[in-house]
């Protein structure tokens, strides 16, 4: 199943300390929006407590595509949408058959090979990154491009969200390379508003989108979202 979501957001609380929890609910409000909750600094009762505290923030009624980063138990026990997996994590296809068949499965990666073996794995969706120069630690790694991405995108059928570097005016070439969608770690955190930031993200990935015939331009992917 495709993911429902066509920008990934990457929570950094060290960085930008209570952004999240402050603006979620009115992200929600956007739509076509998935979370990961990659606070790796936390202990993981810490992250299962964040993680918890933010879930009572929001509304009964906004449900949305919420992973956290590799912690399966996190994930299960909080009835989220899913886990995503570093590439070094345990192979998806290792976990056990409860787990793959109740929870989605995104997994990080760095290159082409990284890409195949996730989706050799049955991993759902992957991240590819860092496209462009960034400052997050979270992204790694010196930058591929978008000559990669394209390549991975002809490749591989499993959906890919371009990641690193990921800034409104960089929506589109990712997209037109072959991205099922964007990443954004510090694009929307570290901007004035990131409600307006999201909301325009997700007015460009509509408007290409949009243009392209309300497809993807990955034209072998049979898609409904």
């Amino acid at each position: 199943m495709l993911p429902p979501f066509r920008l990934y957001l990457i929570s950094d609380e060290r960085r930008y300390p209570n952004v999240l929890e402050q603006h979620l609910p009115d992200i929600l409000q956007q739509g076509g929006v998935g979370l990961q909750i990659r606070e790796k600094h936390l202990s993981p009762r810490g992250q299962f407590d964040w993680v918890q505290d933010l879930l009572t923030q929001i509304s009964p009624n906004q449900t949305f595509p919420c992973y956290v980063n590799d912690r399966v138990d996190i994930a299960w026990t909080l009835e989220l949408a899913g886990v995503h997996l570093r590439e070094d994590s345990i192979p998806c296809d290792q976990l056990h058959p409860m787990f793959r068949q109740n929870l989605s499965i995104g997994v990080s990666t760095h290159s082409l090979e990284g890409v195949i073996r996730a989706e050799d794995a049955g991993a759902d969706f992957v991240t590819l990154g860092p496209i462009f120069p960034t400052t997050s630690k979270a992204n790694g790694g010196p930058p591929l491009d978008l000559e990669q991405l394209e390549e991975a995108a002809q490749i591989c059928d499993i959906p890919i969200f371009a990641l690193g570097g990921i800034t409104l005016d960089r929506v589109e070439m990712c997209l037109e390379a072959g991205a099922f969608g964007v990443a954004a770690i510090s694009s929307v955190w570290g901007s004035e508003s990131p409600v307006q930031t999201v909301r325009e993200f997700i007015r460009r990935i509509t408007w290409y989108r949009l243009l392209q015939g309300m497809s993807s331009p990955r034209t072998h992917i049979d898609e409904t979202h």
